[in-house]
């Protein structure tokens, strides 16, 4: 990939013009030329790029380490979120339940003991409600 830039620009400044070409954040990138890493303070022209320079770009390792822990981290997010919207659905049908025997009580019926299981629950206190 050929690209122009003015070699008064800092190497930092240079990742960040490369970063939408080769897919890599800033702080993802490495640049070597001739042979060395370059820090992102270094100017180009300082360093000696001119316009016949080759500068090489590769991903700096301990981002792809970053990036897996972030991946994992995600995982771990995704599938709670996964285990709480299940928990909510049991909710939600317990609510639709509780709605209807509630109504069913008001309205002067006899309940089914079944809806009462939670009663025979031994606790003491706040517990108990």
């Amino acid at each position: 990939m050929l690209t122009s830039f003015p070699s008064a620009q800092s190497v930092g400044e240079l990742k960040v013009i490369l970063a939408p070409l080769v897919g890599l954040h800033p702080q993802d990138q490495r640049l070597l030329f001739s042979g060395k890493e370059r820090e992102d303070a270094d100017f180009l022209h300082t360093a000696g790029v001119d316009g016949k320079s080759r500068i090489i770009v590769v991903e700096d390792p301990a981002s792809k380490e970053r990036k897996y822990e972030e991946m994992r981290r995600n995982e771990g997010i995704t599938k709670a979120c996964q285990a709480v919207g299940i928990i909510r659905e049991d909710v939600d049908k317990f609510v639709e339940q509780v709605t209807s025997l509630e109504k069913a009580v008001n309205g002067g019926a006899i309940v089914d003991q079944g809806f009462l299981k939670l009663d025979g629950v031994e606790a003491k206190g706040e517990a108990k409600v």
